[in-house]
């Protein structure tokens, strides 16, 4: 075949089509706290934390208890405050429901009352997005640090899509 008659190709034109996107190192390394304004749980807050994990509830209950706090023990009468956000199908049966495994598990009587009012401190539920969060990022920094990883972008202008980034425990959804 007889070239002569094409013109050189200036390959410089499509070099940048062929760069891995330079990635926004303050997305990076940011962490999740854009999930909640609510500082972590200390007190009374914390120990419902560890609460709610024995607690054995499931469902609407299980997800009720997610968004309290807990504000005050008295002996055995016991406030949480729910979450307004999350108190639209809250009604009594879940109060006795979540009153009986409270009780179930600390092996004492107890008297719930459960207020409708923003949790000024961590709910299990923000704390479980925290821990979730936090996971995720480092899954994330570990696949940007891997040299493997670098080489294969530097050398073959591979591209991390983020989008697939998953803790290696957490199930692929």
């Amino acid at each position: 075949m007889d070239r002569d008659d094409e013109d050189d190709l200036d390959a410089s034109q499509y070099i940048a089509d062929w760069q891995p996107e330079s990635t926004d190192e303050a997305a990076v390394d940011e962490p999740g706290d854009e999930l909640s304004d609510l500082p972590p749980a200390s007190g009374l807050a914390a120990e419902w934390l560890g609460l709610f994990d024995q607690l054995g509830l499931s469902g609407l209950t299980q997800s009720i208890a997610a968004h309290c706090q807990l504000v005050a023990r008295d002996g055995g009468r016991w406030t949480l405050h729910l979450d307004p956000g999350h108190s639209a199908l809250y009604n009594e049966n879940h109060r006795k429901r979540l009153e009986q495994a409270i009780a179930a598990v600390t092996q004492a009587d107890v008297a719930l009352t459960v207020d409708v009012s923003a949790p000024t401190q961590e709910t299990p539920a923000v704390a479980a997005a925290r821990r979730k969060a936090a996971r995720q990022k480092a899954a994330e920094l570990s696949i940007h640090n891997d040299p493997m990883v670098q080489r294969l972008c530097a050398e073959f202008s591979a591209e991390i899509c983020a989008d697939t980034i998953r803790p290696i425990d957490e199930p692929a959804s």
